[in-house]
């Protein structure tokens, strides 16, 4: 069997695997709880949802004058359900920041997040698993993600955004930051970078959509299994792109 064949197989028995354990998820968490709060966006520019199992879904909104916070806690036994907190609060240094953290121990509860914020907010995420969704005028600082998924899309600028065992897909942002997963593919629109940068998939594959009037020079290597084809055309610039995968194939081309 060749190494590429193996390597599929391995991908499809760990997507398998995903979907069994999250429908175990789903049968073992009977109880749940919604709550919805309202924070006012005032002297608030930035925002940090925090979570240890479950998605965090954030959005922008016409509204200037507040934060919606809402979203579905899970738990294995009621007792459970009962000991997952929402925190949120104001950073005590005073700098405009509300940070939403969910709290709780062990694995048997989750919480789903959705956020909705002002528009020009910036925005930062952490999670253990879970789908993580960022859409909206909003400025993307940081996405930390240990699994599940990364799905970034219309928004003005992503920062770094790393995950250990997830997918990441970023489409139609004008401005990228670093990216980069430990196990899992990465999909992205290269538009514009206000730095060098690089994009690196240790076992997986790379795809980038590159605008011909990308404003810098974008480098492949690949080590290890897999081969680079780019055939994009770029206006080229001041900065450098480097893409990298260590045990996957990287595809470059224009839109």
């Amino acid at each position: 069997m060749s190494a590429n064949t193996r390597n599929k197989y391995i991908i499809v028995i760990l997507a398998a695997a995903a979907i069994a354990v999250s429908s175990c998820d789903l049968i073992l968490m009977q109880h749940q709880e919604s709550f919805s709060r309202s924070y006012s966006a005032e002297g608030i520019a930035r925002v940090t949802v925090a979570n240890i199992d479950g998605d965090i879904t954030i959005r922008s909104t016409s509204s200037t004058s507040s934060i919606e916070v809402s979203g579905t806690k899970y738990g294995t036994t009621r007792a459970v359900l009962d000991e997952i907190n929402i925190i949120a609060g104001t950073d005590i240094t005073g700098s405009g920041t509300l940070a939403i953290t969910a709290v709780y121990q062990g694995y048997d509860g989750k919480v789903d997040f959705s956020v909705t914020v002002p528009p020009g907010t910036i925005v930062e995420t952490s999670g253990s698993s879970g789908r993580v969704h960022v859409t909206g005028d909003v400025t993307l600082q940081r996405v930390r993600q240990d699994g599940g998924s990364v799905l970034i899309q219309d928004v003005s600028s992503a920062g770094n955004i790393r995950t250990s065992n997830a997918d990441i897909t970023i489409r139609r942002v004008e401005t990228l930051g670093d990216i980069t997963t430990e196990h899992g593919s990465i999909r992205a629109d290269l538009n514009r970078v206000s730095a060098h940068r690089s994009i690196t998939a240790y076992r997986g594959n790379v795809r980038i959509s590159a605008a011909r009037d990308l404003n810098a020079r974008v480098i492949t290597t690949v080590s290890g299994s897999g081969t680079a084809t780019n055939t994009a055309i770029t206006a080229g610039g001041p900065y450098r792109v480097e893409v990298k995968a260590t045990r996957g194939d990287i595809t470059i081309r224009n839109p």
